[in-house]
């Protein structure tokens, strides 16, 4: 699964590597990402690619609105395509979410234990979401599900899951509206390559949402 990660690269570098003006947002570095808090994620319209400010924790159009009995912030590879609540975004709804690395726990003796994860190259990750737009008479929420598939060989040994990561050349096909083939959508669905990604244990300070500072992501000595 994927239930936090941090985001600390400057504004310009996000704009380059998405194609994006980030300066109607008000963006700030974050090092420890919660479910149901804002984060920043990457769109496409007719007016081409749009950052927008969303939910974590996806709430459907069609819901009677946020309902804490639901976890929506993960989506699973292998049932979006039929979920009710998944398979209208994922068709004509997806969306990329910035991140510079996130966190998971492996169980060990002394309990679970987090671990940073990130890319060898320190370039951004995207992590491949699907959103939706809830309206009231008073309200309007636009939310989002990061996908998740089966781990890699390598951080298998961490968590049997992890998050889909896009690649940079498959962006713009990612983020298609036109693009609606269940098949080819689903293509896109598969572990990042092993190498290139590398993971750390960390402080149990990021078990906090309340904890959010650089060096949450410092590797224990």
């Amino acid at each position: 699964m994927c239930g936090r990660f941090y985001l600390d690269e400057n504004k310009i570098d996000i704009e380059q590597s998405f194609d994006v003006d980030l300066n109607q947002l008000d963006f700030q570095s974050r090092y420890n990402i919660a479910p149901t808090q804002q984060l920043l994620t990457i769109t496409q319209d007719q007016q081409g690619k749009q950052a927008r400010r969303m939910r974590w924790g996806l709430i459907p159009s069609w819901s009677n609105g946020i309902d804490s009995r639901y976890n929506m912030i993960n989506a699973r590879a292998e049932s979006i395509h039929v979920k009710p609540a998944y398979r209208r975004p994922f068709k004509r709804s997806r969306c990329l979410i910035p991140a510079s690395g996130y966190y998971e726990w492996k169980m060990e003796k002394e309990g679970k234990q987090p671990y940073c994860i990130t890319r060898k190259d320190n370039e951004l990750i995207a992590f491949a979401g699907i959103w939706d737009t809830w309206e009231s008479k008073s309200d309007k929420i636009q939310s989002c599900s990061i996908i998740t598939t089966h781990a890699n060989q390598s951080l298998e040994a961490i968590h049997v899951r992890m998050p889909v990561i896009i690649s940079a050349e498959r962006f713009d096909s990612w983020l298609d509206p036109t693009i609606e083939n269940e098949e080819k959508l689903r293509g896109f669905l598969e572990p990042f390559q092993v190498p290139d990604l590398i993971f750390w244990p960390i402080s149990k300070a990021v078990n906090s949402p309340k904890n959010d500072y650089p060096e949450i992501i410092n590797k224990l000595s």
